[in-house]
Order: C-alpha cells, then sequence, then structure tokens
C-alpha cells in the first residue's frame, strides 16, 4: 500500500489508496440532482451534492470514514464528522481552479479526495487531470505538489492547502468530503 505524508508549516497532505474505491461508484450511478458546480470552481463538470438522508451514503461514509480514522492515528485526530461531501464528474476538458475550503488556523478540518479513475499524463498533457496544490513556507516560499487520478487514491489534504484540478483530456471521477476531526 503507498502511503505519504508533508508537512510545510501548519499544513500537511497525506496520500494513500483506499481499497474500497468501488463502493462510491453507486453514488455516480444513482445521485439524481441538479449540477451544483455554478459559482464554485468547477469548470466543464458536475458538481453535485451528496444527499446525507440516503443509508447507502450514509455506510459508505461511516466505513471509509472509519478505515481512514486508522490509517490517520499518526497524527492523533479522531471523531470524524462530515461538514459536507459531493462528488465531482469531470468532463473532457474540465478542471478546478485555485482554491481553500476553510483557511481558517483555529478550525480543525480536512478534506479527503478520493479518485475514480486512471488519468494517465502524457507529452502534450503531462498534468493530465492531476490534483496539485500548493503549501506556503513562513517566508512565502512555495511547495508545490501534483497527484495522479488513480482508482483508490485518496489525497487528505488539511483545509487550509490550496489545491486544485489541472484540465483532463477524458472523463473523470472524485468523491470529496469535507471533514471536522478532534484531536486526542
Amino acid at each position: 500500500m503507498f502511503e505519504e505524508y508533508k508537512e510545510v508549516a501548519n499544513q500537511w497532505i497525506y496520500q494513500t489508496h483506499y481499497p474500497h474505491y468501488k463502493d462510491f461508484e453507486v453514488m455516480f450511478d444513482k445521485i439524481i440532482s441538479d449540477d451544483e458546480s455554478h459559482g464554485t470552481t468547477t469548470v466543464s463538470g458536475e458538481q453535485i451534492t451528496i444527499p446525507e438522508h440516503v443509508p447507502e451514503y450514509k455506510e459508505i461514509r461511516q466505513k471509509f470514514f472509519n478505515w481512514l480514522e486508522n490509517q490517520m492515528s499518526f497524527k492523533n485526530i479522531c471523531d470524524f464528522k462530515c461538514i459536507k461531501s459531493w462528488i465531482i464528474s469531470y468532463d473532457k476538458g474540465g478542471y478546478q481552479g485555485l482554491h481553500v475550503h476553510t483557511g481558517d488556523p483555529n478550525y480543525n478540518t480536512f478534506s479527503a479526495v478520493i479518485h475514480l479513475d486512471d488519468i494517465q499524463p502524457h507529452d502534450k498533457n503531462k498534468f493530465n487531470g492531476m490534483l496539485f496544490t500548493l503549501m506556503p513556507e513562513t517566508d512565502g516560499f512555495q511547495h508545490p505538489n501534483h497527484f495522479q487520478s488513480k482508482p483508490g487514491g485518496v489525497v487528505c489534504l488539511d483545509g487550509r492547502v490550496w489545491h486544485g484540478v489541472y484540465p483532463t483530456d477524458t472523463s473523470r471521477r472524485t468523491v470529496v468530503y469535507d471533514i471536522e476531526f478532534a484531536r486526542n
């Protein structure tokens, strides 16, 4: 299993692989709702909130949260609570503009981004559909990171980490959870 943890100043990123990622595919088949991407940084794709009242989606989320709490126990964080969750289906050429979710240094949050598709880089688009992040040092130097979309790939971003997605040459699916946590 692949795992990587990075920390810069007061921000962090954790990358891993979720073995049960196919559980999320049902959401793309069953969630029927209006596209909410207008007013967000999602371009050429659909962004749809995951309904809170559907027991099947709650079970999928809880299974993922239980697994993720165990994976991230080294951070001494626990009691994950979902603030908001959504799915994104990018069309060819779709991308996500640079943004941050909370940005509040006193609020214990992170986002978990789960990739469902294998999007390969190539000569004409070496960042094809990749999630990218920027983490600044206190002197302003930026640490860029790039995360290729691989089925089951999970990237957890401290709520203050600026991030986006490069344009994709094909369709691409992602599940996102904004999570509040407590410290042990």
